[in-house]
């Protein structure tokens, strides 16, 4: 297969505030969709299956963002075994009946239509296995604003945000384009030759931390999970309370 060579590099505040870049990269839960219901309804049912201690409304919200199987061995001190276990149980009830127990954020599909219309190219970067997030993004009608969507293997692989957006970072830069299995799911190819900036957008310390590792910097949503204080703190290079805020950051492309 033929790759291009894009530069991938991080995006910049330009003049009159705009932010300056090619690429804008999502995440999913808590950024383009409250999945909280479900995602703490599957983990409720998980633990209860174990006999573990109930867990507060508090503690559940702590699940959202992380990578599920790293919640479960450091928030409940779960050996390795015993958290793989916790995550097969947690997969069953969510894939039964979690995944569509969300609810898009308000603003969401007149975001994605705008920046669509002004030239960006939009790629989903998650935690949550990336088959998953297809699922998802499908049900809510939301897939055809992505050109690619990223995200784990539920073999354990790719289970980090850094990880993630390594491999999303490849695809675009023409490095490592999604291959044939994955080619179906993605509606364009790897950038064309030259440069491209990126931008993350989440709700997360973790979607902050990930992309920092890859040299990107994040701006913040508010009404997410992890709130304006996580967010900062972890170095986002600003937070939104509404997504129609990032439509004016985001200018029209030449």
């Amino acid at each position: 297969m033929m790759t291009t060579e894009t530069t991938i590099l991080p995006a910049v505040f330009e003049g009159g505030g705009k932010i300056g870049c090619d690429i804008v990269i999502f995440d999913l839960d808590g950024t383009l969709v409250d999945s909280g219901p479900g995602i703490k309804g599957s983990v409720r049912r998980a633990v209860a299956e174990l006999s573990l201690p109930t867990l507060s409304e508090k503690e559940l919200d702590a699940f959202i963002g992380p990578p599920m199987g790293q919640s479960f061995r450091q928030r409940l001190g779960l050996t390795p075994s015993l958290a793989a276990k916790a995550l097969r149980l947690y997969r069953a009830n969510y894939c039964r009946r979690g995944i569509y127990d969300a609810i898009v954020y308000d603003g969401i599909p007149e975001l994605l239509a705008d920046l669509r219309a002004k030239g960006y190219r939009l790629a989903l970067g998650t935690s949550k296995p990336w088959v998953l997030a297809h699922r998802v993004l499908r049900h809510f009608g939301l897939r055809a604003y992505f050109d690619s969507v990223f995200g784990s293997y539920q073999n354990g692989r790719l289970d980090n945000k850094a990880a993630v957006l390594g491999e999303l970072l490849a695809h675009y830069a023409g490095a490592r384009p999604l291959g044939p299995g994955r080619l179906a799911f993605a509606a364009q190819p790897p950038g064309k030759p030259g440069e491209a900036r990126a931008l993350m957008i989440g709700d997360r310390l973790y979607d902050v931390e990930g992309a920092k590792e890859r040299g990107l910097p994040t701006a913040g949503v508010a009404y997410g999970y992890g709130g304006r204080a996580e967010l900062l703190g972890a170095g986002a290079i600003l937070v939104v309370d509404h997504p129609s805020e990032l439509s004016v950051l985001l200018p029209a492309k030449m």
